[in-house]
């Protein structure tokens, strides 16, 4: 039960601040059913900072019908962690190579994009210092979600509308539980353009809730134009993440189990070069750090441990 409980923890501690910033992965638990999405809350604020420089000229999402595209997204992720007075030495987690397509199936008058999509492949890579049963065992977890599709409706300011989706019936409870959460809010797998004409230098800040490993918490998302030129731009996006304490349901948690979270603060960085005639962007590269620190209390021995981790996610995105 120890290790049950030590494991747990650990997939929330490497999991927290891991955004997908494309094609979320979301389900619920009812096996090969899809599950139709609408917001539940007011379409996201945008706040121009600054329009940025003459020419402005707004920005608009225009991919044409049966336009196919295919992209492979890496995920490198590493951790340190302490649990009470010890230390254990900094991991490097197995990589995560995602890939995928997705064709646009309908545009509306009005500009909105019908999309579908799904994972033609999931793995995971690692090098020698890594013992193969931890990789296996990693690579056993998320395999299952190769198959995973569904569908999208998306302005063409880029602000996700609705969804549906379907993920393949091997997917363990845990992570069905996990993408459960997330499906809880269409807002967060939306990174919307401003309403406004706008031009280089240009900044705007997006704001969003969201609910990620059970962990909730507020997102800041700031990007800005550092080149546009006819049907694409080049932006530099810097996020925030902050939350507060609160109560943890974990999934796999041994019952009578009870996990507090203290704090959680995430900074990130990247740069995405986007076109408009497409839905993914060709290029893109994203780094996070996120610290938290959580507190446990065993069942079995009720007694009380802090546990700070540092997680360090590199994202990079390319499609074609």
């Amino acid at each position: 039960m120890k290790k049950a409980f030590f494991v747990s923890i650990l997939f929330v501690a490497t999991g927290v601040g891991a955004k997908p910033l494309i094609l979320p992965t979301i389900a619920k638990p009812t096996l090969q059913q899809a599950q139709v999405l609408k917001p539940t809350t007011a379409p996201l604020q945008v706040e121009l900072i600054s329009p940025g420089a003459q020419p402005l000229k707004p920005l608009r999402f225009k991919p044409v019908v049966d336009q196919k595209e295919t992209a492979t997204m890496t995920v490198d992720m590493g951790m340190k962690m302490s649990a009470g007075e010890t230390t254990i030495a900094p991991s490097k987690l197995p990589t995560t190579v995602i890939k995928m397509e997705a064709i646009v199936t309908k545009v509306d008058p009005n500009g909105d994009i019908h999309y579908s999509f799904r994972y033609t492949d999931v793995d995971v890579t690692a090098d020698a210092t890594l013992p193969p049963a931890v990789v296996n065992q990693i690579r056993t977890q998320i395999k299952p979600l190769a198959g995973l599709n569904g569908s999208f409706v998306v302005s063409d300011r880029g602000q996700t509308k609705s969804g549906s989706f379907v993920i393949p019936k091997d997917v363990d409870n845990r992570t069905r539980q996990m993408l459960d959460q997330m499906s809880q809010s269409l807002d967060q797998f939306s990174a919307p353009v401003p309403d406004a004409a706008v031009g280089v230098g240009a900044k705007w800040r997006v704001a969003m809730p969201i609910t990620m490993n059970g962990i909730r918490f507020n997102q800041i998302a700031t990007y800005e134009i550092v080149s546009l030129k006819e049907g694409t731009a080049t932006l530099r996006i810097g996020v925030e993440q902050q939350a507060k304490a609160q109560q943890l349901n974990i999934p796999g948690m041994p019952k009578g189990a009870n996990v507090t979270l203290k704090s959680l603060s995430s900074t990130g960085q990247g740069q995405t070069l986007v076109r408009f005639d497409r839905l993914l962007p060709p290029v893109s590269n994203f780094s996070l750090t996120s610290t938290t620190e959580m507190q446990t209390v065993n069942p079995r021995s009720s007694q009380a441990m802090t546990i700070a981790t540092e997680t360090q996610m590199k994202l990079t995105l390319e499609s074609k």
